[in-house]
């Protein structure tokens, strides 16, 4: 009976309402309030106390086991747990960053680039717009230090980074370049990536300007304009999914993390609270008793 699927989805949706009400923090106004709707009283000191623990103890069981959690979580149709953390990071691969072109020489940027740079974060929009007020032959100072950079004015020839391969990228990152395109159309800015394949990164203006990670593809809402010098500017940020495109500093589009993602605490908290909710519905076990 404790765990019917009618139990757990209707301590999971009650859980989750709490949590939105009152936040993942408020451990003793989510007890209160759970105990009070599913018993018509208000809870004495002890019993709140000891659902608090058992929260507690509940919370650290599905923070250990998250595939447990979604499982706990899937009976019954309220919300959606499918999926916790966004999955959005950089794969690994042998290929140095590029400027240009691909790997292989393929798809050359047609144009000019100034100052291009790699950052290992992704950067605010005031930092992005501090980059883009720089003129393009000068580098950043003070604490924006790029991983990846290349100052000098270029006539769009390819350029390798050598010993960048092993780069590694773990909370996100921000691509930038000064470019001037000479014709419209395709070509390669940043690269790091197999062609063909999702094994890494690339910003290029293949049908728009266009930044693949793995395997998400995003689109900016614009294109820098042929024949002028146009700061341009990508930020991927691994742990909420945002990503955002700039053109000299302004938003240019990108994507925002799903609605329905969350990061496995907060599943584990909804299901820990769950947990109580069913301890509180079903009468045998139900905290008051013991």
């Amino acid at each position: 009976m404790l765990n019917g699927p009618q139990f757990v989805e209707a301590g999971r949706a009650l859980g989750q309402r709490l949590l939105d009400q009152h936040g993942k923090d408020a451990h003793d106004a989510i007890a209160n309030d759970m105990f009070r709707m599913l018993t018509s009283r208000q809870p004495s000191q002890r019993e709140s106390e000891v659902i608090q623990r058992l929260y507690v103890t509940q919370r650290d069981h599905f923070l250990a086991n998250p595939e447990a959690t979604r499982e706990y979580l899937s009976n019954g149709q309220f919300g959606d747990y499918s999926s916790s953390d966004v999955r959005l990071g950089l794969p690994a691969n042998r290929h140095d960053f590029r400027l240009g072109s691909t790997p292989n020489g393929q798809e050359k940027f047609a144009g000019e680039f100034g100052r291009a740079s790699v950052f290992a974060v992704p950067l605010s929009e005031t930092q992005v717009k501090s980059l883009a007020a720089l003129p393009r032959d000068q580098m950043p100072v003070g604490k924006l230090k790029p991983v990846v950079s290349s100052s000098l004015p270029s006539e769009g020839g390819p350029q390798t980074f050598q010993k960048t391969a092993a780069l590694e990228f773990p909370v996100g990152l921000t691509l930038e370049a000064w470019i001037r395109p000479v014709a419209a159309g395709g070509g390669r800015l940043w690269d790091k990536i197999t062609p063909g394949q999702a094994d890494g990164l690339l910003l290029d203006l293949h049908g728009g300007l266009r930044f693949i990670c793995g395997d998400a593809v995003i689109m900016a809402d614009r294109l820098p304009a042929v024949g002028k010098w146009t700061h341009v500017a990508c930020t991927a940020n691994f742990k909420s999914g945002r990503i955002q495109f700039y053109l000299d500093g302004e938003s240019a589009g990108g994507v925002e993390p799903h609605a329905n993602a969350m990061s496995n605490e907060y599943m584990a908290s909804i299901a820990a609270w769950a947990s109580v909710a069913n301890t509180l519905i079903n009468h045998d076990e139900c905290v008051t008793k013991r």
